[in-house]
């Protein structure tokens, strides 16, 4: 009687190892060390970038942006200087470096530079050494926002990004 649980066993079992990675000369299934082991690189865009240094305590935003303008051409001068004491790599995670905002008292955006432009899908980094400045500058065109007393919010696009500057704009009617 043992022997017989013996081959039955060998029968039951023989076939399964087969199949499950045996010595696979016949068998083109997939054998266990054909598996990707959690080590392998990852293909999912952003997740490959190792986390940046956050840069909002890093990084101050500055512009000499108008206070006052009429609707029509303006160009937004974004400022941002290192103020650490480190050198510091800012992540760009597209083309996009950075965005204008101009909205009402309330919250309500009424502009944003970025609305209907497309940028590159491509990372893109900078490094600050201490104390180093850089700049942007974003053409943009006011004429399609009604005259009035609006916020102005002006941030970079990169990945951990430092407070936005801000300030309040008035909008007079286009000088036409």
């Amino acid at each position: 009687m043992r022997v017989s649980r013996l081959v039955l066993a060998l029968l039951v079992v023989a076939p399964l190892a087969a199949g499950c990675g045996g010595d696979g000369d016949d068998d083109p299934a997939l054998r266990a060390d054909d598996l990707p082991t959690t080590s392998s690189p990852s293909t999912t865009g952003l997740a490959d970038v190792s986390p940046p240094a956050p840069a909002g305590e890093a990084v101050e935003i500055s512009s000499e942006a108008p206070r006052r303008t009429p609707a029509g051409p303006v160009t937004w001068t974004i400022e941002f200087t290192n103020v650490s004491d480190a050198a510091l790599t800012l992540t760009f995670p597209s083309g996009q470096p950075g965005d204008a905002v101009v909205q009402k008292e309330d919250g309500t955006v009424v502009h944003r530079w970025s609305d209907g432009r497309f940028f590159d899908q491509a990372i893109q980094e900078l490094v600050l050494a201490p104390g180093q400045t850089d700049r942007i500058e974003l053409p943009d065109d006011l004429s399609g926002v009604e005259p009035g007393f609006y916020e102005l919010r002006l941030e970079l696009a990169v990945v951990a990004p430092p407070e936005p500057f801000e300030q309040n704009l008035r909008i007079t009617k286009s000088e036409s």
